[in-house]
């Protein structure tokens, strides 16, 4: 008899207790935040806690930093954290979401993630570029369900990517609007074109690469692609699907001359095997990296080197809107450079309407 008691006892109190989860669960979904968006302008008074994320994350300048966002809580008046997006430099489709609340009250502090993690994600993911979103939990305080109750799962590829991260809770959630694609760009207009990530491990691409290598136009940007340097955003072995066949490269890197702005300009370089060229290739590279860079608010200005002679380069750049740079120029004389820096921006690419 008692223990019958018992059993009906803990059932009665496992039922209450689910009924009191549900009920916290559905009230976490209440609160109100607000996404103000930083800029290194913004001259609000925040609290020293949001000040010191501030100027932590503009002491890094991290490189791959898109966006930030100061988070307010509008039933307390209160700023209470800092959330950022950056890309992951080895798939541009892919960005990190990195979370800092003040909050010490772990019952408000997770439903401050749960807020978050609901709804940041979809300010990405209404750009059709975007196709995942990753976090990396680390506060003590968070545990996997809440990742999985806002629909983000173990990113296993992440895992096997970054061994260092074995202890750390990698977890992703992928574009519902976009099917699953292991490319870092999607199609070019004019041409069935997919970007690939360089993987040494790759036949195909190393085949490709050696290709490159040993012709005089290619051999410097396949050399980059093979050992990159400091200043290298991310390098692409560019596909042509409709024939299955590697046709160029294109590269990523910072503009070096042009550092502490906030987003950084990026600098776009681009080569064709011999073979493929005069095909249109080479515009729709650029036209597409170009596209990409803005439509994902990756930076607000992109730059072109090149060299004085290449005037089919030089003319094409032209068409597609970039005009000389003054500025770099000025730069690349003093500097004894034999290139003609152009540039494009953001601003006036889409006050003129022009897309590429």
């Amino acid at each position: 008899m008692r223990v019958a008691i018992t059993h009906i006892l803990k059932i009665y109190m496992n039922g209450r207790k689910k009924k009191e989860m549900k009920k916290s669960v559905s009230t976490l979904t209440k609160c109100k935040l607000k996404y103000e968006k930083h800029t290194p302008t913004s001259e609000n008074n925040y609290d020293s806690y949001i000040m010191e994320l501030i100027t932590k994350q503009e002491e890094e300048k991290t490189k791959s930093l898109i966006e930030s966002y100061i988070i307010k809580d509008e039933d307390t008046n209160k700023y209470i954290g800092l959330c950022s997006f950056r890309l992951l430099p080895s798939e541009l489709n892919a960005v990190v979401l990195d979370i800092s609340i003040s909050e010490q009250d772990v019952n408000k502090k997770y439903m401050y993630y749960k807020h978050i993690l609901d709804n940041l994600p979809n300010l990405k993911f209404n750009n059709k570029n975007i196709h995942k979103v990753i976090i990396e939990i680390k506060d003590n305080d968070i545990d996997y369900d809440l990742a999985y109750n806002s629909g983000f799962t173990f990113d296993h590829n992440l895992f096997l990517k970054n061994k260092d991260q074995v202890k750390n809770k990698v977890y992703s959630k992928t574009n519902p609007k976009l099917p699953q694609k292991s490319v870092a760009l999607l199609k070019v207009n004019n041409h069935n074109l997919v970007f690939f990530s360089f993987d040494e491990k790759i036949e195909a691409q190393n085949n490709f690469l050696n290709k490159c290598l040993e012709e005089k136009d290619t051999s410097n940007y396949a050399y980059q692609v093979k050992y990159p340097t400091s200043d290298t955003f991310a390098k692409y072995l560019v596909m042509d699907l409709d024939i299955g066949e590697y046709i160029g490269l294109a590269i990523l890197k910072l503009a070096i001359y042009e550092r502490g702005k906030v987003p950084m300009p990026m600098s776009v370089y681009y080569a064709v095997l011999k073979e493929y060229r005069n095909r249109g290739y080479a515009k729709a590279i650029l036209r597409d990296m170009v596209n990409m860079l803005f439509d994902n608010n990756i930076c607000d200005k992109v730059n072109l080197e090149i060299s004085s002679g290449n005037n089919a380069s030089l003319n094409a750049a032209k068409r597609m809107g970039f005009e000389n740079d003054h500025i770099n120029f000025e730069i690349f004389q003093e500097e004894g450079y034999d290139y003609i820096p152009m540039s494009l921006y953001k601003s006036k690419t889409y006050s003129n309407k022009k897309r590429m």
